[in-house]
């Protein structure tokens, strides 16, 4: 029978996964940002650009800390509490992420020709 850490490393690890493929997702929509529309002159764009690097770089560190959870060992009681104030860190974070990939989603489904156009001073330009 496995241990009790040995379930919850398996679990981190396949939060861990999901975490990367979720990063890699939105390095693929930067990307196409960059390439497709102009990042200069239209505030959402740059909105937008901010929220995936912001993103990407709030999920590599949570990616960290999952990594490094993962070598708290579980079996010894005295670990449990801080395991616990972790589980919920990263739920919230994973929380969060699930938030932002919405609004980024958004982003991707309608294209950002429904985006009302801005210029950098916040102004339209018609």
């Amino acid at each position: 029978m496995k241990s009790f850490h040995d379930y919850a490393s398996l679990k981190t690890t396949g939060q861990l996964v999901m975490d990367l493929g979720s990063i890699s997702t939105h390095i693929c929509a930067l990307v196409a940002l960059l390439r497709n529309y102009d990042v200069h002159n239209n505030l959402s764009t740059q909105v937008l650009l901010w929220v995936l690097v912001g993103t990407i770089i709030f999920q590599v560190l949570v990616a960290v800390g999952l990594y490094i959870f993962r070598t708290l060992d579980l079996n010894d009681e005295i670990n449990h509490q801080v395991a616990n104030r972790w589980n919920i860190a990263f739920f919230c974070s994973l929380f969060v992420v699930a938030v932002l990939e919405t609004f980024i989603g958004a982003f991707e489904k309608f294209g950002m020709d429904h985006v009302p156009m801005m210029s950098g001073n916040g102004t339209s330009p018609h």
